[in-house]
């Protein structure tokens, strides 16, 4: 029976442990976990937390930093992200089916976007979603965060790209690179886009989550 977990929490080390045991606990259906954090940078399993993050700028403004067991990039969270996490078994699992169900829930809200390179939506060549998926033994989970109302000044801020990057197209471009949906619709909330999740994936029961029930 496929499920629908909403994290009612916005402490992002336990939404991190919670899609860990999500994952742990994994059956052939499909679980589609949603959930948003406060202010925190979300790094990649391999990454370097100091090459990728102002950890003074971190400290002075209380945001967290929690290492995910995924790979890919370093992530800025804030209560302007929706996040989603589709977990099954290795075997039943299908990038692209998880992929199409994103981009359902998005055309719901009249957003049309395209999938580049291996783990980024984009409007008009800007990112507003970033992918990643990761396996625990035959256990599999899709996730990714979409970029709704989130404060892009503060994420330019928090993480520091490489100086390579730096060198080649200043600071300036990690927030050009980057776009809102409420700024290229300003009726697009995050309720509207979790709303749109619920609305478009087949689901046999849903449950939300906090520290008193899970």
């Amino acid at each position: 029976m496929n499920k629908i977990i909403i994290s009612k929490e916005f402490d992002p080390y336990f939404n991190i442990a919670a899609e860990n045991q999500l994952l742990l606990s994994a059956d052939e259906d499909i679980h589609l976990f949603l959930w948003q954090n406060d202010a925190s940078v979300i790094i990649g399993r391999n990454q370097n937390l100091y090459a990728e993050c102002d950890l003074l700028y971190m400290k002075k403004h209380n945001i967290k930093a929690v290492r995910r067991f995924s790979g890919g990039g370093a992530v800025y969270h804030d209560r302007g992200n929706l996040n989603f996490t589709f977990i099954t078994k290795e075997k039943t699992a299908s990038q692209v089916e998880f992929l199409e169900r994103v981009q359902s829930a998005l055309a719901r809200l009249g957003m049309e976007c395209e999938f580049s390179g291996r783990n980024d939506l984009l409007y008009k060549q800007q990112k507003f979603s970033g992918h990643a998926y990761y396996t625990d033994g035959d256990n599999y989970m899709y996730h990714g965060t979409i970029l709704v109302n989130v404060d892009t000044g503060q994420l330019a801020k928090v993480l520091t790209p490489s100086k390579l990057k730096l060198k080649s197209k200043g600071i300036a471009s990690v927030r050009s690179r980057v776009v809102n949906l409420s700024t290229i619709d300003s009726e697009i909330t995050v309720e509207r886009v979790k709303q749109a999740f619920i609305d478009t994936f087949p689901y046999d029961s849903m449950e939300y989550i906090d520290r008193t029930n899970f």
